[in-house]
């Protein structure tokens, strides 16, 4: 059964089976199958990996400080889960073009734009 036909209830139950089996067959809980069995589920969920997701979101919140604060760059990126200020440029750069600098100034309203989301 191709999981675009599944709702998101009978996925999560199908994942569930899945786990328990592997764990089954393993001798106990292994993380490598229950992550297996979760980045499957929010793929095809989603239509992206966990962690496409995870930065998305990261990148999400930055925006929305960025659009809403005037808090330094640098805590900005360290409250969005980034080691520095560089490491968010870097990110922000090639998820939507623009430096934290540039993104802020020419924010017109608060939030995210679409384009990411």
């Amino acid at each position: 059964m191709d999981s675009a036909t599944l709702s998101g209830e009978a996925l999560l139950q199908m994942t569930r089976r899945k786990t328990r089996k592997a764990n089954r067959s393993a001798g106990g809980p292994t993380r490598r199958r229950v992550v297996l069995a979760t980045v499957w589920l929010e793929h095809a969920h989603l239509g992206r990996s966990v962690a496409a997701e995870i930065a998305r979101l990261r990148i999400e919140e930055a925006c929305e400080l960025l659009g809403t604060t005037r808090l330094p760059v640098g805590t900005i990126a360290e409250t969005c889960g980034y080691s520095d200020a560089k490491e968010l440029r870097r990110a922000l750069r090639r998820a939507l073009g623009h430096t934290p600098w540039e993104y802020r100034r020419t924010s017109a309203r608060p939030g995210v734009p679409s384009s990411i989301i």
